[in-house]
């Protein structure tokens, strides 16, 4: 058999370099062990496309078969797939690193939302304690206020009485017999 028919039949519509690029490597052969030992099998023998259509074929075909007939087609191929395989590793290595800057930007920005979040909560939290000690003021001024003017509203009660006791005095004064005579 061919490399084509095993290609077609394991591989299908995967391009040699998107196999390559699906297991990072330049070495055909490892590529094609990882590949096929991915494959279900029954005894050592790799479906095809369905088990159906792997028993109905002529022969069925072990492991070490298909591995070597695909990095036999690797690598009649490699001219193909060689200077794309760099170019995607270089662009993967780009999107990898800007996913990593765009991750530690996103981490550097959730601290920054959390740390602000911290500072208002406290900004709440010594505001609170500030309205507390107000009210509180405002309470014990409140308090102080209210005994003053009942100590003034004594005092002022105070003042009226011995105005008002003196009068009944005078009278009995009046009219008591010594002062008359």
């Amino acid at each position: 058999m061919d490399t084509q028919f095993f290609w077609k039949e394991y591989v299908g519509d995967l391009s040699p370099l998107d196999l390559m690029a699906q297991y990072e490597s330049k070495n055909p052969e490892r590529c094609a062990a990882h590949f096929v030992n991915a494959l279900p099998d029954i005894h050592g023998i790799v479906r095809r496309r369905t088990w159906k259509a792997t028993f109905e074929g002529e022969e069925q075909f072990r492991r070490e078969e298909v591995a070597a007939a695909i990095a036999r087609r690797l690598d009649a191929t490699r001219e193909e797939w060689e200077p794309c395989l760099e170019e995607r590793k270089s662009a993967l290595a780009l999107e990898r690193r800007l996913e990593a800057e765009r991750k530690e930007q996103e981490r550097k920005e959730r601290e920054e939302a959390e740390r602000q979040a911290r500072e208002a909560e406290q900004q709440q939290d010594d505001d609170e304690a500030k309205l507390q000690r107000a009210m509180e003021e405002v309470q014990s001024n409140a308090a102080a206020w209210q005994a003053a003017e009942e100590a003034e509203s004594h005092d002022n009660t105070s003042d009226a009485q011995p105005e008002t006791e003196a009068a009944p005095d005078t009278a009995q004064d009046n009219d008591s017999p010594t002062e008359n005579s």
